[in-house]
């Protein structure tokens, strides 16, 4: 973030990326359920991996935001939300062969959040 950035930016820059945090961390606790309900007791440890992916990155935005060291914060965030999203893909997969239709909408949102993090945290380099 360039020198003097104001207090509304540093706020606005917070808020984006906690946004898609909260959307992992809300779709992944809904999943947990669901999958606990149908039976698909296999997807649990990997859904609970996810979501404590997402409370490390919501962890790094609150505890480690440093607007005048944004390449760190970026590094950090990716080295925690790359490995979620694999394993979103991974499970979106699995649960497309085993007919769970609504978990796989569900997962597509996460990793369409974890994605959207990765992506603001490249943006957040150029500020």
């Amino acid at each position: 973030m360039k020198p003097g950035a104001s207090e509304h930016e540093i706020a606005q820059l917070r808020h984006d990326l906690l946004t898609p945090i909260n959307h992992i961390l809300g779709f992944t606790e809904i999943q947990i359920e669901e999958a606990q309900e149908a039976g698909l007791i296999e997807s649990v440890p990997v859904l609970m991996q996810i979501n404590a992916g997402g409370r490390s990155l919501l962890a790094i935005v609150k505890d480690e935001f440093d607007p005048s060291d944004l390449a760190r914060l970026s590094q950090r965030i990716e080295s925690e939300a790359r490995p979620a999203l694999g394993l979103a893909r991974k499970l979106t997969g699995q649960l497309q062969m085993s007919a769970s239709q609504s978990m796989t909408g569900e997962l597509d949102l996460v990793a369409s959040a974890l994605e959207n993090l990765l992506s603001l945290s490249q943006q957040m380099l150029k500020r």
